[in-house]
């Protein structure tokens, strides 16, 4: 399980579950869903992913997640910080606006070696994006490039611009 300590933060921002209730110079705190008896659920995570025991809090966070879920921490931690070609591009078409203007793909590169991820839009406005693309040498890594471009130099559907959290719902403004 490889889980990104700065997709954990921000997934856990991004929840409608999840919200921060305290935050120091050392720790971030997250309240959650209640328990059975009622009481909510607590996540304690260091404020900086320099902290030594880092590893520590990040499973016990995807750990806490899955069993909230009801899901195995591997979907989990796929959800937190996609890995696989699947999770990708389910990650990817969340950065898509509502109806959905863009397809996303990945397939073998026409460069000497690896694969190219694409998003192509289906629609065209004057001076918006027609593709974004990026490369890497496996699927993975090709698709994790171009997620990557989307999450930081995006941050919202490349094609109509509104601001996006991730679920392909607009930011509250």
């Amino acid at each position: 399980m490889n889980v990104n300590y700065d997709d954990l933060v921000a997934y856990l921002a991004n929840s409608e579950d999840w919200h921060q209730i305290e935050s120091s110079l050392e720790w971030l705190e997250f309240a959650g869903p209640p328990d059975a008896e009622g009481t909510p659920r607590h996540l304690l995570l260091p404020s900086s992913a320099l902290a030594s025991d880092l590893q520590y809090y990040i499973t016990t966070a995807v750990c806490v997640l899955a069993a909230v879920e009801e899901i195995p921490k591997d979907t989990m931690a796929d959800r937190i910080t996609p890995s696989s070609v699947k999770a990708l591009l389910q990650a990817i078409v969340h950065f898509d606006c509502e109806p959905g203007v863009f397809t996303a793909s990945v397939q073998a590169s026409d460069h000497q070696t690896g694969y190219t991820a694409y998003v192509d839009f289906r629609t065209s406005i004057q001076d918006a994006a027609r593709e974004i693309s990026t490369h890497g040498s496996s699927p993975e890594e090709a698709l994790q490039c171009l997620l990557n471009v989307l999450k930081t130099y995006w941050g919202r559907c490349p094609h109509c611009s509104h601001y996006l959290h991730g679920d392909g719902q607009d930011t509250p403004g």
